[in-house]
């Protein structure tokens, strides 16, 4: 059978969202809807060939220019059940590994909280203390992103993931990269990162889940 996508409203008084989540019985040949919905295979390529069809969830954004709310950002997300061969993968061949709490992430779109996706303005001054406390530390950090609607039910409706989970970035580039209608106007990145894309996989022993990622802002 077909694949099946859901619209998903996110404060409907303001803007419908395209965000869908995607189930299905063949798991054969999604990467190639994906691609189809305007992805493009660079972004996925360190997705599995196949979802497992019990328990996958997709959550993709590919269309930022009808994005009003969130400033046109391109998020992808596969919930998949773990899988040793890609935690030793991730293990020796990430460029870094984080935690969602870690002080000095960074993070595009921090300031959307939840599912309202109202950003929080006192911008100025929450972005100038954000850039501050990320500019004081001196090891090199890579963009990951807000993991909005994905990981654990008590993140469900705000940002962010448990600290159970090992975020592993497997690439990160600043700079324009793909075709210009992919990215828009962005307003909380640090120099050097207004505008790029990151990769990985965040991985949880406990909850035995694993979270494929891409995101570009």
């Amino acid at each position: 059978m077909e694949g099946s996508f859901k619209i998903i409203l996110v404060n409907a008084s303001i803007a419908v969202v395209t965000l869908f989540f995607y189930s299905c019985n063949q798991s054969q040949g999604y990467k190639d809807r994906l691609v189809t919905s305007g992805a493009k295979m660079e972004f996925i390529n360190h997705f599995p060939s196949h979802l497992n069809k019990q328990s996958s969830k997709l959550i993709f954004n590919l269309h930022p220019e009808n994005n009003f709310v969130s400033d046109r950002i391109v998020t992808i997300y596969l919930e998949h059940p773990i899988n040793d061969s890609v935690v030793s993968y991730c293990s020796k061949n990430s460029i870094a590994t984080y935690h969602y709490q870690d002080s000095c992430n960074i993070i595009p779109f921090i300031f959307q909280k939840d599912l309202s996706f109202k950003r929080a303005l006192d911008s100025e001054r929450s972005y100038n203390d954000w850039l501050d406390q990320i500019e004081q530390c001196d090891q090199v950090r890579y963009p990951i992103p807000n993991f909005i609607l994905v990981g654990d039910e008590d993140f469900a409706n705000r940002n962010g993931i448990s600290d159970d989970y090992n975020i592993y970035v497997l690439e990160a580039k600043g700079g324009i990269k793909y075709s210009s209608k992919y990215y828009g106007k962005i307003n909380f990145m640090p120099e050097g990162w207004i505008h790029g894309h990151s990769k990985g996989v965040a991985i949880s022993p406990e909850k035995q889940k694993m979270i494929y990622w891409f995101v570009l802002w």
